[in-house]
């Protein structure tokens, strides 16, 4: 399904898994139909008898391949998955397991296939449809097990699945060890870049036998920035507005104050009262209420610790008329905007303000 979805990755997967093959034997993709959807198959025709399919034996095979860094990774995180579950169903050493279904060349195929594929798709996540959850029974070394066979069931802890109503093997342990071990993340925003389907083998009743994959290319998402702010909040109502004023503008000089805001509400016997709001960085928190003590008239006072979300922003200044205008440039969703420092903002008359305020807003960012 992934080389079906992203063509350039046919070429390097094949030569990965011929790498790990008995030198002759040559694996294929395949066009192949089921039910009413078109697609790829993944096929190694007359291929020997597996030799040593002991987890060490094999993990070795692939280590001593001529593979990527990458591919060996996660071909091997795989393959431990798979060793793994193994091991917990049949109670051994993870290094004495021996994949009775692994008998044939195209299982290990299909790990080193995996592999390649997610170690060229590095940055890249996945998004997983509820797996169908299958019913009955399969027949296995071990004699007939129930649908999800135990070590099926050991690596599909977590995700969800569902019962669809057709019967049978719906998810195989190789299936299911590469879901565990695939890099997840919530489906983007973004947009179809393309879609595969990889065909199966069997035929299900009332339903094609693929599996499809879906490529989302994620749309540029806006860059926010965050951090930790001390907010001290408090009330008076024995301050004159001059004082007020003076007090707010003092508060706003202290080193580590990020804002100073005066609000108007109405207090106790109906009084109004100025409400003082001063953000601050944590660290200035006691030296900015020790002052808020001294500049004011408030007995008590409200702290708490909460987080901004902020743009990125920079300070810059803008030549108007040969003149440079402090101005700040702020990186929104939207596009870039600017805006004139509100002191630089000069002239005689509200026209000529606006007007120079505008001709930064204007300017180019």
């Amino acid at each position: 399904a992934m080389v079906h979805a992203l063509p350039h990755l046919r070429d390097p997967m094949l030569a990965d898994c011929a790498a790990v093959l008995p030198a002759g034997t040559t694996p294929k993709l395949v066009e192949a139909q089921n039910g009413s959807l078109s697609g790829l198959r993944l096929a190694l025709p007359d291929a020997p008898p597996t030799g040593d399919t002991h987890y060490r034996a094999l993990r070795q095979r692939i280590a001593d391949a001529p593979l990527s860094t990458a591919t060996i990774k996660h071909a091997h995180a795989i393959l431990h998955a798979l060793a793994a579950a193994e091991a917990s169903v049949h109670g051994v050493a993870i290094e004495n397991v021996h994949f009775h279904e692994l008998a044939d060349w195209d299982s290990l195929m299909d790990v080193v296939a995996a592999g390649s594929i997610l170690g060229r798709c590095a940055g890249a996540t996945f998004s997983l449809s509820p797996l169908p959850l299958g019913s009955g029974m399969v027949k296995t070394q071990h004699g007939r097990m129930p649908v999800p066979a135990p070590a099926t069931t050991i690596l599909l802890a977590g995700q969800t699945v569902f019962d669809d109503g057709v019967p049978g093997e719906r998810v195989t342990p190789t299936g299911a060890a590469i879901v565990s071990v695939l890099p997840r993340a919530p489906m983007p925003l973004g947009t179809v870049g393309g879609q595969g389907f990889g065909a199966g083998t069997r035929t299900l009743p009332g339903i094609a036998n693929v599996l499809r994959a879906l490529v989302i290319e994620p749309t540029a998402q806006p860059s926010f920035t965050g951090d930790s702010v001390a907010e001290i909040a408090f009330e008076v109502d024995d301050m004159t507005g001059e004082e007020i004023a003076e007090a707010a503008t003092r508060l706003r000089d202290i080193a580590g104050v990020v804002d100073v805001t005066v609000g108007s509400r109405t207090g106790k016997h109906g009084r109004p009262v100025s409400d003082f709001r001063i953000l601050t960085t944590p660290a200035a928190q006691a030296q900015t209420a020790a002052a808020v003590f001294d500049q004011t008239a408030t007995i008590g006072l409200r702290t708490t610790q909460t987080q901004r979300i902020k743009l990125p922003r920079a300070d810059g200044a803008v030549p108007i008329d040969g003149t440079p205008v402090p101005a700040k440039t702020v990186d929104r969703p939207a596009g870039p905007t600017r805006k004139a420092e509100a002191r630089a903002v000069t002239g005689d008359t509200l026209q000529e303000r606006r007007k120079l305020r505008r001709a930064v807003e204007d300017a180019p960012c």
